[in-house]
Formats: structure tokens, sequence, C-alpha cells
């Protein structure tokens, strides 16, 4: 592989080239059922028919992450691949969006640290899932993680946290993330987490859950387990999240495992944390982070009023400097 190759490869995430490695068989599947060429670049008409074909059972965004390999084919071929200017493949989709009644994008609520406070009002501290539960959501949250950085999953080929990637004292917690997103050079990121004295401490709540054991687990074994010292995953988070969100009275499905990553944005922006610290402390690369902070109107109202303190202050000097002049 020449160095040019190696860094495509390395251009896209592990787990999006697997996918888009999946979505363009996809394609080649239907191209041999269909006798349809496979050779690039790929004509509009094929793709309007591949795309009419997929929305039988397809959703709308399973069709537009399939495009998006197929445009990341002609990418790493180095041929060119116009999907943006193709509108009779952009009005396709948008019949597929409307037929299936696809036009808004499902709520995804995030579990912020409010959120949290609530939490600990409807869980036992002396059982263990709500122990674990509990580590999980405050680790989650305050050290902004994604799931895929969290727990394993070998299709996706995902480690997760594993007891040898943290150090705890008695003040900070320090997760090692040997692989995440945003690293697909494997350098590692280090997340420190620390005491705060709240009912949402994350040292408390890690604390809670490790001293269950009698022994440390391995160094290998994975980060969270559960009482038969299985790992737990995305699917039961998400479960037990549900649960605990169904008991305060509130919808369930708004919430995901992407939610703690979301609520960590959200919390550190309703503090008043700069955009720069949000952005460093999720280890973002692009401005991506600002999706899940969301417009805030209490801060676009404090923006607003400090841009004209600015403004007034400038015609007070200049008023006074007038005056002097006269």
């Amino acid at each position: 592989m020449s160095k040019t190759e190696s860094l495509l490869w390395h251009g896209l995430a592990v787990s999006t080239r697997r996918t888009y490695q999946t979505a363009w068989r996809k394609f080649v599947d239907f191209a041999v059922q269909f006798r349809v060429s496979v050779q690039l670049p790929v004509s509009e008409v094929s793709l309007c028919c591949f795309v009419a074909f997929l929305s039988e059972r397809w959703t709308y965004k399973s069709i537009k992450v399939v495009l998006a390999a197929i445009r990341s084919q002609h990418v790493d071929a180095g041929v060119a691949c116009d999907m943006e200017g193709m509108l009779r493949l952009k009005r396709v989709c948008d019949g597929v969006r409307r037929s299936k009644g696809e036009g808004l994008a499902r709520t995804r609520l995030p579990v912020t640290v409010k959120l949290i406070s609530k939490m600990v009002t409807v869980l036992n501290w002396r059982l263990y899932d709500d122990r674990l539960f509990m580590a999980i959501v405050c680790v989650g949250t305050y050290g902004l993680l994604r799931s895929g950085e969290m727990f394993p999953d070998a299709s996706l080929g995902q480690v997760g946290l594993r007891w040898s990637d943290v150090v705890a004292t008695k003040d900070r917690l320090s997760l090692r993330l040997a692989t995440s997103k945003t690293d697909p050079w494997r350098k590692g990121a280090t997340v420190e987490l620390f005491r705060n004295n709240t009912m949402t401490c994350p040292l408390k709540a890690w604390h809670n859950y490790a001293n269950h054991f009698a022994t440390k687990p391995n160094p290998d074994e994975n980060l969270f387990l559960n009482q038969e010292r299985k790992p737990v995953n995305k699917t039961w988070i998400v479960a037990y999240l549900r649960e605990v969100i169904t008991k305060l009275g509130l919808n369930p499905s708004h919430y995901s495992g992407h939610s703690f990553r979301k609520g960590g944005a959200t919390s550190l922006a309703d503090a008043g944390v700069q955009d720069s610290v949000i952005k460093e402390m999720g280890r973002w690369k692009s401005g991506a982070y600002q999706l899940y902070i969301g417009a805030n109107p209490t801060n676009n109202f404090k923006a607003s009023m400090r841009m004209a303190a600015i403004g007034s202050r400038a015609g007070l000097e200049g008023n006074s400097s007038l005056q002097r002049k006269q």
C-alpha cells in the first residue's frame, strides 16, 4: 500500500470504513441482480434505480448512508462524482423521505447533569445494577464519551474501556482511550474527571461501583461488568436508561446511547463554558459539537445584551470625546 493509499484509508474512521464497505457490497449485489454496471462513475440513472429498489425496505436515513458509501468509493478511486448536482437523484431521495414520513429527524435529548440529579431520586444505591448504571451515566456525561469508547462491540471492532485504562485516586479519575472516532492514527487520548462533591459526582459514582468488587478485576477485563462479571454493552445501558427515564415521567424514546456525550456538551454550554474548551474536552476535530449544544435563548439574550453594552459604552466614550473637543 502506497503512502497516499494509506492516508486515504485512514481518512475515515475504522467503523465508518466498515459501514461503507458493507453498503458498497449492497450496491454490487443490486448491480449483479439487475445487470447494472458498477464501473465508476456510477450513472445517475443507476443511482435512482438503486434508491427506488432500497426504498421498499430501507429508511431514508439508511439510504443516505449507502449513497455516502458510493460517493466514498469514488473518492478513494479518484473519480469525480457530483451527487449534489444530480437533481433527479435528489428529488427521488426527497420522494423516499416524504413517502415514509421521515421529514423530521428523531428527537434525541441529552442526559444533562440536571437530569442525572433527578435520576438519583429514583435509584437505590444498595442495588448493584443501579450503582453500575450511575457509574456509566456520570462517567459518560462528565467525560463526554461516545458509546463506542465505553462499550465493546466485536462487529464494529470496538474494544471499549478496560480496567487497565483507568487510574483512580481520591480526587481524580483518568481514563485512557486507546481508540476513538476522531483518532484514526490511534494515538489515544486521556480523559480526566474530578471530584465535585455533588449528587452527580463522577468520582463518587465510580467508587460506589468499583468498591463492590472484593478483588479488582483483571486489567484486560472490560470496565463495566454486570453481576455475572460479563461486560455490559450499549443495548443494556440504553434499555436501563429508558427504564429510569420512564420512572421520571419522561418519554424514553427520546434518549439513546449518544445522550451522554450530548448531555455533557449541553451541560458545559449551560454553565457558560467557552466553546473552545467544550471542543477540547469532547475531543472534537470540527465544529460538530455545536449540533449537540443547540440554540439556547437565554444565552442568545445575554450575548445580545453584551453586544448592546459594548455599543453603549462606545457611544458614551464618543460623546465624552466630542464634549471635550467642544
